[in-house]
């Protein structure tokens, strides 16, 4: 089983991806994971890396990448839109299409990956044969209703609040105004 990491795009808004090639490298199975967000990335990213080892010893090209501005891809995430997180699953849906030989391939979505992972298979072009929601965020406006939540329940912590802006930082990271004006827009 081969790894390879990679960034492609621009540099100001390249994306990280990590590939790993099928057991059987003339397989044209391939799966790709969406990541959830900030906190719950961090906590699940052990998880998804053993399930793109297991996939991949089952016969899958696997794609694991990072949405621009957060992990290893550039930008700055407080710069950064959901439609340009909607641009970077397109970018690495025909990434992987292009580099396991096939047109078409499952998509695994965790938490607000789930959400994101959704909308993309609205997209026909994309050619999303399975789509699986692992514990999905139903709405953006419900996800912004969650954190808000959380925020009052933690109310004395300065990494919890939201500025001036309208920006929410959660556990020290920004979901700028745009960001949740964006995500309230998206529902599953």
């Amino acid at each position: 089983m081969t790894t390879n990491h990679l960034f492609i795009g621009p540099p100001s808004a390249q994306v990280f991806l990590c590939r790993l090639e099928a057991k059987n490298i003339n397989s044209t199975k391939s799966v790709i994971l969406f990541y959830p967000f900030g906190q719950e990335y961090m906590r699940s990213h052990r998880a998804n890396r053993q399930l793109a080892s297991s996939l991949a010893k089952q016969g899958f090209h696997v794609l694991r990448f990072d949405y621009r501005g957060t992990g290893d891809s550039s930008a700055n995430i407080e710069d950064v839109t959901i439609k340009d997180w909607l641009e970077d699953i397109e970018t690495a849906i025909e990434e992987l299409k292009e580099t396991a030989c096939t047109s078409i391939v499952h998509v695994i979505g965790l938490r607000l990956g789930g959400l994101l992972a959704s909308t993309a298979a609205l997209n026909k072009k994309l050619k999303i044969k399975k789509l699986v929601l692992w514990d999905p965020i139903i709405s953006g406006e419900s996800y912004d209703r969650e954190l808000q939540v959380e925020i009052n329940k933690e109310n004395s912590s300065k990494c919890n609040l939201i500025d001036d802006q309208g920006t929410l930082h959660f556990n020290g990271f920004p979901l700028t105004q745009e960001m949740r004006n964006d995500l309230k827009d998206i529902n599953l």
